[in-house]
């Protein structure tokens, strides 16, 4: 039997990170009529997969048990109602999906959001990134900011898949700093607000995964 190196092992990681980056990504963009049953079925089992790979795995599973109640009896409309009812603007607003709403820490705000959105793009221009023409959204949206992570963990998988000991360096470096800078300076603020509007719904649940997912990866 191969022994696994200490690169396999943080090649496995990283690709754990991604895969859930990547899924709590998919939860917070607008539902798609598409497959919706077999794929609500899919998100869950994917999830409850991911998690056997984790020391914590104990830690997630009541709120994958709560996740998957409250997403059993949905069909494509009622989710579509209520992603509408606590995201969309043109209904008013109830829980914002923007990470400058939950970070108004000066009377200065405007100055500042404008400050936050050009850091949050000079992140995502770094590694030759940008939001997509096609479904334009602000940087800050709490989807595309995990399709960011998404993406870095998954750069992560090769540069140590490949050697590359100074990329390895620089995805890892900016990870840890775009949670410290920007998703992890909110995720728990967001995740408080859907438990107050959207008491024991899907989305408070995915809120409550989001704020244990960032927390559980500060640690790397």
């Amino acid at each position: 039997m191969t022994e696994q190196t200490n690169t396999d092992v943080d090649s496995a990681t990283a690709h754990v990170r991604s895969l859930a980056y990547g899924y709590l990504a998919k939860g917070f963009q607008k539902p798609e009529e598409e497959n919706f049953d077999p794929n609500k079925e899919l998100f869950i089992s994917s999830w409850r997969a991911l998690i056997e790979c984790l020391e914590d795995e104990e830690k997630f599973r009541p709120v994958i048990a709560r996740l998957e109640e409250s997403l059993r009896d949905h069909t494509y409309w009622s989710l579509y109602g209520q992603y509408e009812y606590l995201f969309d603007p043109q209904g008013g607003i109830k829980v914002s999906p923007y990470e400058t709403e939950h970070t108004k820490e000066t009377p200065q705000h405007a100055f500042c959001q404008s400050y936050e959105f050009a850091d949050i793009a000079g992140f995502y221009k770094a590694h030759g990134l940008e939001v997509s023409e096609n479904n334009p959204e602000r940087v800050d949206h709490i989807a595309t900011e995990l399709e960011f992570m998404q993406v870095l963990a998954s750069k992560e998988v090769m540069a140590l898949n490949n050697d590359e000991k100074e990329h390895i360096s620089i995805v890892r470096d900016t990870q840890n700093k775009f949670i410290q800078d920007h998703l992890g300076r909110w995720a728990g603020a967001f995740k408080e607000k859907l438990c107050k509007v959207d008491q024991r719904g899907f989305y408070s649940n995915l809120g409550e995964l989001l704020d244990k997912w960032v927390d559980f990866d500060r640690q790397f």
